[in-house]
């Protein structure tokens, strides 16, 4: 980098943050000092970084695409009506009475906004079961695989233990995936229904709810491992037959913030949603007004973990609005927020 061009500034030095009650002290470096910095360098990647992937690849969650089965168990869940119900769609009441089962208090307005989402809606109050089924099948990045609907129903999918309404588990990802593979292969011949294996698409990288100590840090840094309970029980689960269900808990598990085992609803919203913290909010805007190129503050967001969509996406909205706020909604009115507007 040039004398005469700007550094990349970095505001979390020493800086104390309240997220979810916790105060967390963050020592930031200055990103600037990435230069030149080799593959080697990075060793706060995600997993499997640097072995046998591509330059610059990160490991990142992947996703078993829904069986019809699991589909249809997905809309009753939601629905909470039966089968009945796939003729007539869910409406504003039953996404009302789905979250409030996980310990979510949306209000009437946050509802409706969430059915305002989708403006390919035959009924503007009411999501039908092929609709539906539509949003499922959305590839990572869409604005049907952002929606709330999807993060709702990715959420119930592998939320099992009933005593812990807000959260999924490593168990309870293998115990879903394992139930659905065993109703998608068939005892006999190995064919899945429908014939092949099952879609498996790796979406981006997630961003990390809590501000990572640098930008330079990779946001599956401290992510742990789940055991790998059962391993080799039951049918050979592997990638032979397109159901890599350990490959899909672990990197499911990357999602937990708090690397406490547990991934929570917001940890899953987070990602899918595409949300960017204050923190970064406020680094953009500075280097912003500092001069710095486009091209870099998008480096060293997309080294620090978020997607590189999410990264045009904030930077765009920050020189189109100017300093950005986060606000709060229904996924965490204690704590951080970040459905953006503009100060």
């Amino acid at each position: 980098m040039s004398d005469n061009t700007p550094s990349v500034s970095s505001p979390l030095a020493g800086q104390v943050l309240l997220v979810d009650g916790v105060s967390s002290s963050f020592q930031g470096l200055d990103p600037a000092s990435l230069d030149g910095q080799g593959e080697g360098d990075r060793e706060s990647g995600g997993e499997g970084e640097g072995e046998g992937e591509g330059e610059g690849e990160r490991g990142v969650p992947g996703r078993i695409y829904d069986t019809p089965y699991m589909t249809g168990l997905l809309f009753d869940r939601i629905s909470g009506q039966g089968s009945m119900a796939r003729r007539r769609g869910f409406d504003r009441s039953d996404v009302r009475r789905a979250f409030h089962s996980i310990q979510l208090r949306p209000s009437l307005k946050e509802l409706d906004d969430m059915f305002n989402e989708l403006s390919s809606l035959a009924n503007p109050r009411r999501c039908t079961y092929a609709e539906f089924k539509e949003i499922r099948q959305a590839r990572e990045g869409t604005h049907l695989f952002r929606c709330s609907f999807n993060c709702l129903a990715e959420f119930l999918k592998y939320k099992t233990d009933p005593m812990q309404p807000m959260f999924i588990t490593a168990d309870g990802i293998r115990k879903t995936l394992r139930q659905e593979r065993r109703r998608a292969i068939g005892e006999t011949g190995g064919e899945r229904e429908g014939g092949g294996s099952p879609s498996v698409q790796s979406p981006p990288t997630p961003t990390h709810t809590t501000p990572p100590s640098t930008p330079s840090a990779h946001p599956l840094s401290n992510a742990q491992t789940p055991p790998r309970e059962g391993e080799g029980e039951g049918e050979g689960e592997g990638e032979d037959d397109g159901w890599d269900i350990e490959r899909v808990v672990a990197e499911m598990m990357s999602l937990d913030s708090d690397c406490d085992g547990n991934v929570s609803f917001r940890d899953l919203y987070s990602y899918m949603r595409g949300r960017c913290d204050q923190s970064w909010l406020n680094w953009l805007f500075e280097n912003i007004q500092r001069g710095v190129e486009d091209e870099r503050i998008i480096e060293v967001m997309v080294q620090a973990g978020y997607d590189v969509d999410v990264a045009v996406r904030a930077l765009t909205d920050t020189r189109e609005h100017g300093q950005l706020l986060t606000e709060y909604n229904y996924v965490d009115r204690a704590g951080y927020s970040v459905t953006r507007r503009a100060m």
